[in-house]
């Protein structure tokens, strides 16, 4: 069955695929949640994991000429960066996936899947806390970006929530008094006008890739907005 221990050798070569795929995930911005799933398998690996590894290299042997690009010139004064989050996904610790793409001049320059690390009691706040992590990070890409000369005005952190925008667009914790005071920062950041949570429909969420797996045709059709 698919729970059935993978052989040492077989075991070998699983880890060491995925090792790679690890290390090249950050070239294609339609990898991540596979190769997320995929590491979770890296410990103890079994036929049902090698059998999604095979699945997943018939993908990328189908997409291999696909990459991302990047101009040489253009508007580089915000960062647009579309977020989402699955609640409690993960059946066995109910923890949230959460993810999002950012994109400088509407050139994809990095992306991000994980489990978060706290099981959020809502939606809303599985959400609110993506909208948190996506902050953080283009804050630092913002950062590189002065570093080498380029002034970043504003940065756009999309969502497909009201309720987690609502929550980043005020101040304090509201009714929900459990949120953690180190992830309040993010609403500073709104008031100052240096972040802006803008809604968008959750059909066209581009940062849906990396929380879930897609049915195929949904699946491209949101690739399809990645600039490979």
């Amino acid at each position: 069955g698919g729970d059935v221990l993978l052989d040492a050798v077989t075991a070998s070569l699983y880890r060491r695929c995925v090792g790679l795929a690890r290390f090249d995930r950050q070239h294609r911005g339609d990898k991540d949640y596979t190769v997320k799933e995929l590491s979770h398998g890296l410990s103890k690996p079994t036929e049902a994991d090698f059998t999604r590894l095979k699945r997943f290299a018939r993908y990328l042997k189908g997409t291999m000429n696909d990459g991302v690009w990047l101009p040489k010139e253009g508007d580089m004064s915000r960062i647009v960066c579309p977020g989402d989050s699955d609640w409690a996904g993960d059946v066995a610790g109910r923890k949230s996936t959460g993810g999002g793409y950012e994109f400088v001049n509407h050139c994809l320059i990095a992306g991000n899947c994980n489990q978060q690390p706290v099981i959020s009691l809502s939606s809303a706040e599985a959400e609110f806390y993506e909208i948190v992590n996506c902050s953080a990070r283009c804050l630092w890409t913002r950062s590189f970006l002065l570093a080498i000369g380029r002034a970043v005005d504003t940065i756009i952190i999309e969502s497909d929530s009201s309720a987690a925008k609502g929550i980043s667009e005020r101040f304090g914790t509201g009714k929900l008094r459990h949120l953690q005071a180190k992830d309040l920062w993010v609403q500073q950041k709104v008031h100052d006008k240096l972040i802006r949570i803008q809604k968008v429909p959750t059909e066209t969420n581009v940062g849906d890739l990396q929380t879930k797996y897609l049915d195929p045709l949904r699946f491209k059709s949101l690739v399809a907005q990645l600039p490979m």
